[in-house]
């Protein structure tokens, strides 16, 4: 009887082939409706996780697509029901299959033939023509990581089999695996999945598959198996690491091993070696002592994590079927070994390298008849399989590459990255060419260069360098310790090193787009932001009266002697009228920023803005009181003043006190003030400000119209958001506040691994990104520091602090916000709304120009925690009791870009104060329909940012 119920293993079935339901490689967006901080027609859009969530991620979640989705929410809603019935199906029809054929079978499960009554066809069972069948069995082991799916998160219950979520999770699983064999060669035999561990991380499910009949067992079934898992969960609620597969074949008889004759070479039969290694004859005891093929693949099969990935592939094929040379085993030389256990040991998280095997007794040698040399030296030529890199021009790369790697998978996982990190922030424009010459370099086929591998040239690895590492850096992928640019030649000869023209290329000034205009040489800005009262070319000739380029427009031309109000009027006034504590301007405009201390902070020498010399003169302490510097702090945007004093100065202009002017507005100092060319004594005054006075806007004033669901700001409309910059070309990536002098907040995963704080510049007052403003402010980090309890996987505890090398100048541009005064979380319902300059949606081509603001809820913590896991995109992370959610309207949600910005709430409406209650953390793409988006609950953080600021008033 097991004789006729032998049946050999064909290999995976390649009937169907599916498309992964969570990716899309051309980046179409499926659902029109992902746009974000985003209007229905012209809204805004802020959601988070740039780069990384680039973060930390190379690519982007995406939907299925529209049949797919239907099979997914019936399967993810009626999973357990469908399990059941089919489990009762089959055991049904088992039983009257199995009474209608044989017997039930000693020990067997009833029903376990599954022969059908009528004839199907299946794949031919003979066994494969030229393959040996090393052993039989009717077990299996194996083992897997779900990744990604509503099972991807771990639960203690599954430690639980009486528990609801055990029986799920089971009922799901094993009705995914029973459907993926049956349908398989192997379902003429196999009988069930019994899975024997669930375990943690993210979740690992340790099984036995059993068959009715004995197997056969081949050197290349783990492979076949495990492809049929990894091809039969693409498209399932089930996303699996593909390389967490591991399939164990054990040989019931292996305690009874036929020796092989030694000195007879055999031909290779390892699955992992046959078609890999550049010989096809072994002889055995190999390296380890094996004396037979089948003690080969057991052993091989116990250790795939060896073989699963190319790095030191070639050794340990060296290892388990040795090349045949004189009929003797060739072993690999020492330094070899070496070499591959220091640069590869990392890569094997399952075996116990240094236990299988010890260098020290292998020989060295120079002579290629005793041992193997290591073949990649001084290197050794792969076909370039890098689609990424097939452009430019080689077939064959060259390994180890010029960062160390042995590995073109290594390689491959790097470039992606690189590719990631220049899409998201364009850092360098030649992203692409230096990651594959540097990391799939070219095989020149001669040993005129090092490791006959062409390197990149000198400049072309600096300019990339200085760019970019600065992001590799914060998503957790320092630059490289092997990469070294100085090492490199530069010349232009490509035989020497490749990109010598591109690294000294000067800085290209293209065209600017239709309905754009030239500013300041080499930027460009839409014609709409022409005359529109706002600055945006340094020359100012955006707002000059006189205009060349069409369509002419018509600039407000204030005559010599006159000051132009603001962008918001076009009314020119006396010049002279500025300062004078008399509000001549419908925006009051002409009596802002009027006082300052020392040319800023809020310390020092009092000044006054003098509109006949266009000059700050200092005041004389004449009849100066305490109730003047309150008054002066106070216009400052600070509280009060703490203290005052008088200070010797020698001047040839002065501010001293009179009586207030008629029609003056007594709360500005202006209007007490003449200027004089004596001050009585000589002495003027010092002030000493307090606090500042956080969350007002004073230089915003209200429009009458707005789009509630998301529109434009105002220049002036949100003084303390600011822009963080990275790498030498200052591109953007992420968004912060300023909540103290020198302290600005952020995510967590803005700075990410980030570890020196020199190539990041952060920019105040700019409220339109990449042009000029005459109210920015340039300041740099003196210290990042990350919450300690952090964590970049989840991206739990989403928060960080810049502490800036520069104070802040407060003034009506440039304001603190104010942080939350309790620990407890926003009400559901409560209306705030979130700014920023990130990307309108999935597949905007870059970050916004201008500052965008959108008006959203907060959410049900529950209701967004289940709309999360049951959305069709799958994220890697985990809402926790750290954050909130808010938004899920459509069209309506924060995106890539607006990282690390705050979403802000009313502290006042009637003084129109703010304060900053979330910070733009994460989310499902940008505005997915009914999912919101997530952020980091900034109230449960203030004790963790006053002990960190040492700001106790905050």
């Amino acid at each position: 009887m097991e004789n006729g119920d032998i049946v050999p293993i064909i290999g995976r079935n390649h009937g169907a082939c599916y498309e992964n339901p969570l990716f899309e490689e051309d980046g179409t967006v499926i659902n029109d409706t992902q746009t974000k901080l985003h209007r229905q027609t012209d809204g805004l859009r802020t959601k988070p996780y740039d780069l990384p969530n680039a973060a930390q991620t190379s690519v982007h979640y995406r939907p299925s697509k529209p049949k797919r989705r239907r099979g997914l929410y019936i399967l993810g809603l009626l999973v357990a029901v469908v399990a059941i019935v089919a489990i009762i199906t089959i055991v049904i029809v088992g039983q009257r299959d199995d009474s209608s054929t044989e017997p039930s079978k000693p020990g067997g499960k009833v029903g376990s033939s599954k022969e059908p009554s009528t004839p199907i066809t299946r794949p031919s069972l003979r066994p494969p023509t030229g393959k040996v069948v090393l052993f039989r069995t009717k077990v299996i082991d194996g083992s897997l990581r779900i990744i990604q799916g509503p099972f991807s998160s771990y639960k203690q219950e599954y430690n639980d089999k009486s528990s609801t979520s055990y029986s799920l999770f089971s009922s799901s699983f094993t009705y995914q695996i029973n459907s993926i064999l049956t349908n398989s060669d192997l379902g003429a035999s196999f009988s069930h999945i019994e899975i024997v561990d669930i375990s943690s991380g993210s979740v690992l499910v340790k099984f036995i598959l059993h068959f009715d009949r004995y197997v056969d067992i081949y050197a290349t079934t783990s492979k076949d198996i495990a492809g049929l898992l990894i091809d039969g969960l693409s498209d399932s609620l089930f996303v699996i690491g593909k390389q967490s597969v591991d399939i164990q074949l054990k040989d019931p008889a292996l305690s009874v091993i036929t020796t092989s004759e030694p000195g007879v070479c055999v031909p290779v039969t390892s699955a992992n070696c046959m078609n890999f290694s550049s010989w096809q004859m072994t002889t055995f005891p190999n390296i380890l002592g094996h004396k037979s093929p089948m003690e080969v693949a057991s052993s091989e099969a116990a250790h795939q994590d060896l073989f699963q990935m190319s790095c030191g592939k070639d050794f340990w094929c060296a290892v388990f079927s040795p090349k045949c040379k004189n009929n003797k085993p060739l072993p690999p030389c020492r330094s070899y070994c070496k070499v591959v256990f220091s640069s590869c040991g990392a890569m094997y998280p399952e075996s116990n390298i240094s236990a299988l095997l010890n260098c020290d007794d292998l020989p060295e040698s120079d002579d290629s008849s005793i041992c193997l040399p290591d073949p990649f030296k001084p290197g050794k030529c792969f076909t370039n399989n890098e689609t990424r890199c097939q452009n430019l021009g080689y077939n064959k790369v060259a390994f180890p590459n010029f960062a160390g790697m042995r590995s073109p998978y290594q390689a491959t996982d790097l470039i992606h990255l690189m590719e990631a990190i220049g899409g998201a922030t364009k850092c360098y424009k030649h992203t692409m060419l230096f990651a594959c010459t540097a990391l799939m370099p070219k095989c020149s086929g001669t040993g005129q260069v090092p490791y006959h591998a062409v390197p990149p040239c000198r400049s072309l690895c600096n300019a990339f360098k200085s760019r970019c590492s600065v992001f590799m850096d914060i998503f957790w992928n320092p630059w490289p310790k092997d990469l070294f640019c100085d090492s490199f030649p530069d010349v232009d000869d490509s035989s020497v090193c490749l990109g010598y023209k591109t690294g000294h290329e000067p800085p290209s000034i293209e065209e600017c787009p239709a309905g754009e205009d030239r500013c300041d040489g080499t930027k460009c800005i839409p014609l709409s932001w022409r005359c529109d009262g706002f600055q945006d070319c340094q020359d100012g000739s955006d707002e000059s009266a006189i205009q060349t380029t069409l369509p002419l427009r018509k600039c407000v031309d204030c005559p010599a002697g006159m000051f132009r109000c603001s962008f918001e009027s076009a009314i020119c006034i006396e010049a002279s009228s500025r300062c004078d504590g008399i509000e001549d301007c419908p925006t009051a405009s002409d009596e802002r920023g009027c006082v300052q201390l020392d040319g800023g902070g809020r310390q020092g020498i009092l000044t006054m803005y003098s509109s006949k010399t266009n000059d700050w003169i200092q005041v004389c302490s004449v009849g100066w009181t305490k109730a003047k510097s309150d008054k002066v702090c106070s216009q400052m945007g600070f509280r009060d003043s703490s203290s005052q004093r008088k200070v010797n100065s020698v001047s040839s202009a002065y501010f001293t006190l009179t009586s207030a002017r008629n029609g003056s507005d007594p709360e500005y100092i202006g209007s007490q003030l003449k200027q004089t060319s004596k001050c009585a004594g000589g002495m003027v005054i010092s002030i000493s400000c307090g606090l500042p006075v956080c969350g007002t806007r004073p230089a915003y004033i209200h429009p009458s119209l707005r789009v509630v669901g998301g529109d434009i700001a105002d220049p002036n409309a949100w003084p303390w958001q600011v822009s963080i910059f990275g790498g030498a070309d200052h591109k953007y990536f992420c968004g912060g506040t300023i909540i103290a002098e020198n302290w600005i907040l952020t995510a967590g995963h803005c700075i990410g691994g980030l570890q020196s704080p020199d190539d990041l510049l952060i920019r105040a007052g700019q409220p339109r990104r990449d042009t000029y403003s005459p109210y920015t402010q340039e300041f740099h980090p003196a210290e990042l520091i990350v919450n300690q309890e952090y964590n970049f996987q989840t991206v739990d505890n989403d928060i960080a602090l810049i502490r800036l090398k520069e104070k802040v100048l407060f003034n009506d541009h440039v304001r603190p916000i104010c942080l939350p005064k309790t620990t407890k979380r926003l009400p559901v319902g409560t209306r705030c709304t979130v700014i920023g300059w990130g990307r309108q949606g999935d597949t905007a081509p870059d970050y916004e120009r201008q500052i965008r603001q959108v008006n959203l809820e907060v959410t049900d913590w529950d209701k967004c925690k289940h709309a999360i896991e049951n959305a069709e995109i799958q994220v890697p992370y985990q809402l926790t009791d750290h954050m909130f959610c808010a938004g899920g309207g459509l069209g309506h949600d924060s995106c890539a870009g607006d990282s690390g910005g705050p979403l802000l709430c009313h502290l006042d409406k009637a003084k129109d104060t703010w304060y900053e209650a979330g910070i733009v953390s994460w989310g499902v793409a940008c505005a997915y329909p009914n999912v919101p988006g997530v952020y980091t609950n900034l109230p449960g953080y203030m004790d963790w940012i006053r002990n960190t600021t040492g700001l106790d008033y905050l």
